[in-house]
C-alpha cells in the first residue's frame, strides 16, 4: 500500500519546480544572448530582468512574513521575538527589485 503523501512531498515538488524554472531561465539567457553578449539581459529590460525582480520582491515579502511570524506568534516559552533584521533585509530586497526595473 502506498504511503500517504504529506507536506514534505509538496515542498519537494515546489522546490524542484523552482530550481528547474531558474535553470531554464539561465539557459535561455545564455542561448539568447549569444557569444559575447551574455550580459545583454542584465543591461536591457527582458524576461530575465523581470524574473529576477519578481524573485527579489518575493524574497522581500518572505522576510516581511518572517518578521510578523516572529512578532505575532509566541515561541516555545511564550515570548515573542522582535527581530528587526528581517525588515532590513526586506527593505534591501525591495529596493533592489525596484532598481532592477528602473
Amino acid at each position: 500500500m502506498p504511503e500517504p503523501r504529506g507536506p514534505e512531498s509538496y515542498h519537494r515538488v515546489v522546490t524542484a519546480g523552482l530550481v528547474v524554472l531558474n535553470l531554464a531561465a539561465i539557459a535561455y539567457a545564455i542561448y539568447d544572448g549569444g557569444s559575447g553578449k551574455w550580459d545583454w539581459h542584465f543591461r536591457e529590460q527582458s524576461f530575465i530582468t523581470w524574473l529576477g525582480s519578481a524573485q527579489m520582491l518575493g524574497a522581500a515579502l518572505l522576510f516581511v512574513a518572517c518578521y510578523f511570524a516572529g512578532t505575532i506568534l509566541p515561541g516555545p516559552e511564550g515570548d515573542r521575538r522582535d527581530n528587526r533584521a528581517f525588515l532590513v533585509f526586506a527593505l534591501g530586497f525591495f529596493v533592489r527589485a525596484l532598481d532592477t526595473q528602473c
